[in-house]
C-alpha cells in the first residue's frame, strides 16, 4: 500500500522537474529565436544543478531515478485502485482479442504466459479510466474487447489520490 508520504514525495519530484522543464523549454525557444542563447543556457545549467540536487534532497541519484520511481508509484496506485481479474478464454463466444491481437491475444497465451499481458492491461484500463473521468462516455462497450464472463474484466475501486498520467 502506497503511504502518504511516498505520494508527497512523488509530488515534490514531480514539481522539481516541472520547474526545470520551464526553464529548459525556454532554452529550446532561444535556440529556435536566435535570442539570449547564451543566458538561456545558462539559466539551464543552472536549473539542471538545482534539479538534482532537490532531487537528491528527495533521496532521488537524479532524473531517471526518480522517473522510475514515478512509474512504479503509477502502477502501484492503479493495481491498488482496479481489480483486474482473468477469468480465462476457453468457450468464449466472441474470440474477439485473436481478431484484434492475432498471436498476441490473451486467447492464445496460456495461464503462466498471462502476467505480462495483465501488465499491459492494466495500462489499457488505465487509459479507459482516464477516457471516463475526461467526460467521454462511461460504456466501454465499444473499446471492450472480453464479453462478461472471459477473458480480462475490470473494476475501479476508488479514485486516483495523484495524476497517473503526469509525464
Amino acid at each position: 500500500m502506497i503511504e502518504q508520504k511516498d505520494i508527497d514525495r512523488l509530488l515534490a519530484g514531480r514539481k522539481i522537474i516541472d520547474a526545470y522543464r520551464k526553464v529548459a523549454g525556454s532554452y529550446r525557444e532561444a535556440i529556435t529565436s536566435k535570442v539570449d542563447i547564451a543566458a538561456k543556457y545558462n539559466d539551464r545549467e543552472a536549473a539542471t544543478i538545482k534539479m538534482n540536487k532537490e532531487l537528491l534532497d528527495l533521496g532521488f541519484s537524479g532524473s531517471g531515478e526518480f522517473i522510475e520511481f514515478n512509474e512504479q508509484m503509477v502502477i502501484e496506485e492503479y493495481t491498488e485502485m482496479v481489480t483486474l481479474t482473468f477469468s480465462g478464454c476457453a468457450n468464449c463466444p466472441t474470440r474477439k482479442c485473436v481478431e484484434l491481437y492475432g498471436q498476441n491475444a490473451c486467447g492464445n497465451q496460456s495461464l503462466k504466459d498471462i502476467a505480462p499481458i495483465e501488465r499491459s492491461m492494466r495500462l489499457f484500463f488505465l487509459r479507459l479510466i482516464k477516457m471516463s473521468k475526461d467526460g467521454k462516455e462511461k460504456n466501454f462497450a465499444d473499446v471492450k474487447v472480453c464479453p462478461d464472463g472471459y477473458g480480462f474484466q475490470w473494476k475501479c475501486n476508488r479514485d486516483e489520490r495523484f495524476d497517473l498520467w503526469w509525464k
